[in-house]
């Protein structure tokens, strides 16, 4: 079977028990897929890799911008999340969007994997 026909014989099947909505093969979702889900959406994610030090000030113009969703990393050779974090405190305390109206998605890398 090649990847495309793989892919397309996945379907969603919706567990009506908890609302939750799953893909009936395991995996991701293809782009274009008509499903209807149900619930909070995962809003578009600003990447804050190779930021360096602009990190903060290009995180609080990209929320006030209309981003609602951060990207980030524990691997501190591309990624500052100390600067994330700081970014989130100035939005908090200078423009009232606290860190709940935010999604903050990060990643582990453990040493060996970074390079």
């Amino acid at each position: 079977t090649s990847f495309a026909a793989a892919w397309s014989q996945r379907r969603w099947r919706r567990n009506r028990t908890q609302g939750a909505v799953h893909m009936s093969s395991g995996g991701a979702a293809m782009p274009g897929d008509r499903s209807v889900v149900e619930g909070p959406r995962l809003p578009f994610l600003y990447g804050t890799a190779w930021k360096k030090e602009a990190t903060v000030e290009l995180v609080v113009q990209a929320v006030l911008a209309g981003f609602r969703g951060i990207d980030t990393a524990c691997q501190p050779k591309h990624y500052r999340e100390d600067l994330v974090g700081e970014a989130l405190g100035r939005l908090a305390r200078q423009h009232g969007i606290p860190r709940t109206q935010l999604w903050l998605q990060t990643k582990f890398t453990p040493l060996t994997g970074q390079d």
